[in-house]
């Protein structure tokens, strides 16, 4: 939800020609209500010839920087979004993906260096997550999400549902590269292939004119159809030995999902393990249930599920914790008073003498 408010603000910005440059969690702000702000665009800029000129000044946090910004080139939307994706990253790890002595050192892992996925340091990321944070954390800008709202609607997916499938990579964006070419030798010329027999240079080129049929090489065509139809045998034979593999090695048998709810965390476990079930604590919840009690499932209870499928729970954290307001020196009605405003009573009470208070 967090994420989801920072990403449309920069969509805003990014709406109105704005580059934020300097997105971090010192430059986020929360409401009273949870509502997030994001503000200080001291350095921001508009998408103007400025931005994409090769610079020796970078401007930025170095922890948060893009690859583009540490080697002051283009820098356009995606630059916001990779420094949200370092957001999220910290976010959900209590650590930052780079760290070192010196803001330059930084700057250099965000050029050089591969993250640790974040799943790694904390298991219980949805693999959706994380997926969505390493694309948004690629070095290439193509690779990343190209517009806030491809990112938005993706977080609402895993807010929806964190078991979707996010594609790390997407193919499709339009790509420059080299026209491909095939040069097509002359009959009457002859092509220098080095480690090759000269018995083999009729394959290209023929002295009897018997042996052309409309230019095509009729033994090259042979020994092409051949290679084929043996690379087709043995993805044929990999298949079917996979999939006897797999038959023999997987479990597809069905098991009906048991109710955990209130149930305690530890007695949960023990009773999806007898059904080779997999308990996985989803997030904790306020609630008048005993601290580790299980809120809610999901799937449901009496779902049919193959074994070793995922059950997530939500997990009571107890009741809401007040801070205990200090009644000494109040007399027993006014601190009943004081007490009530934190939804709190007197309960049992001891008297004792004292030769100062009342």
């Amino acid at each position: 939800s967090v994420a989801i408010q920072i990403a449309k603000a920069l969509d805003c910005a990014h709406r109105n020609k704005i580059i934020h440059r300097d997105v971090k969690p010192q430059n986020i702000l929360v409401t009273e209500d949870g509502v997030m702000k994001v503000t200080d665009f001291g350095i921001a800029k508009s998408p103007t010839t400025e931005t994409i000129t090769n610079t020796s000044t970078i401007m930025g946090s170095a922890h948060y920087l893009s690859p583009e910004q540490a080697k002051g080139t283009f820098i356009d939307c995606r630059t916001d979004l990779y420094s949200l994706g370092v957001v999220l990253y910290e976010m959900v790890t209590g650590t930052l993906p780079f760290q070192a002595d010196t803001a330059v050192t930084i700057a250099l892992k965000h050029l050089q260096e591969d993250v640790v996925p974040h799943k790694n340091l904390n298991s219980k990321i949805p693999e959706s997550l994380n997926q969505l944070i390493l694309k948004s954390m690629e070095k290439e800008p193509i690779k990343r999400y190209q517009t806030a709202k491809e990112m938005i609607s993706d977080l609402q997916r895993i807010k929806d549902d964190p078991n979707v499938q996010i594609d790390k990579e997407d193919n499709d964006h339009t790509i420059i590269m080299s026209a491909v070419t095939q040069q097509i030798p002359k009959n009457d010329e002859k092509i220098n292939r080095p480690y090759e027999d000269d018995d083999d240079d009729d394959d290209y080129y023929y002295e009897d004119e018997d042996e052309k049929e409309g230019g095509i090489n009729k033994k090259r065509i042979m020994k092409v159809g051949i290679g084929v139809a043996l690379a087709l045998l043995l993805v044929v034979i990999g298949v079917a030995a996979f999939k006897i593999f797999s038959s023999g090695t997987s479990s597809n048998k069905e098991v009906q999902v048991p109710n955990i709810v209130g149930m305690k965390e530890d007695d949960a476990k023990k009773e999806l393990d007898k059904l080779n079930l997999v308990l996985v604590e989803g997030g904790t919840d306020i609630s008048d249930q005993p601290e580790g009690t299980i809120l809610q499932m999901k799937p449901d209870s009496g779902t049919m599920v193959k074994e070793k499928s995922e059950i997530r729970v939500i997990v009571s954290k107890g009741g809401k914790k007040t801070l205990m307001p200090d009644l000494v020196g109040y007399d027993v009605d006014k601190g009943n008073t004081i007490l009530s405003a934190f939804g709190l009573k007197i309960g049992d009470k001891t008297e004792d003498f004292s030769d100062d208070v009342p």
